[in-house]
């Protein structure tokens, strides 16, 4: 009988290795590109950003009878994954609950382990906050080209600019950030 153990996750730099952060915010976006119907509800100001890490869960697995060496026989191969990681430049490695194609299938297991994909590869971001003014500025600009293109007399309002940001998959590895907001045209003639 297969036991599944422990989960491991793997993160595969995009853009090479993140300093240290004693405290860092970082989501991973999962699942498909946006659709069509995701696009319309869309706001029209988004800000298009490759996201920082592409995300592999994998998990480790071992049938060895006696639970004792079940448990090293994960733990080396742990021990193992993690050396190799850091023989690579752009490969980091991580393990619990929070939280590469190539790394996994060429991982050195111990005797009775093996190491196998979940899941669909992920996106990840870290601090997705950081663009919130980026994106306002933006929305700010549209707002003005909007209000020059109806007439001065037209009273443009923002609402929404108070929620966070969000963000969707647009590609292999690029995010679509966009603050859900409205705009609404008042006044004129």
């Amino acid at each position: 009988m297969r036991q599944s153990v422990r989960s491991l996750f793997l993160f595969l730099a995009c853009v090479g290795a993140l300093p240290a952060m004693a405290q860092m915010e970082e989501v991973v976006v999962t699942g498909a590109r946006i659709s069509g119907d995701d696009y319309s509800r869309m706001p029209a100001i988004v800000l298009e950003r490759r996201a920082d890490f592409l995300v592999q869960r994998v998990q480790l697995t071992n049938d060895t009878r006696s639970a004792e060496v079940r448990t090293k026989e994960i733990q080396q191969t742990i021990r193992d994954m993690l050396a190799d990681a850091g023989k690579r430049q752009g490969i980091a490695l991580g393990y619990g609950e929070e939280f590469l194609n190539t790394f996994v299938k060429k991982a050195r297991v111990s005797e009775r382990t093996e190491v196998e994909p979940v899941d669909d590869v992920g996106l990840s971001l870290v601090t997705p906050e950081k663009y919130r003014y980026d994106i306002i500025a933006r929305i700010t600009e549209d707002a003005k080209r909007l209000q020059s293109a109806v007439g001065s007399q037209c009273k443009v309002e923002i609402s929404g600019l108070s929620n966070r940001v969000s963000w969707q998959r647009s590609d292999i590895s690029e995010l679509t950030l966009y603050i859900p907001y409205q705009v609404q045209l008042t006044g004129c003639q």
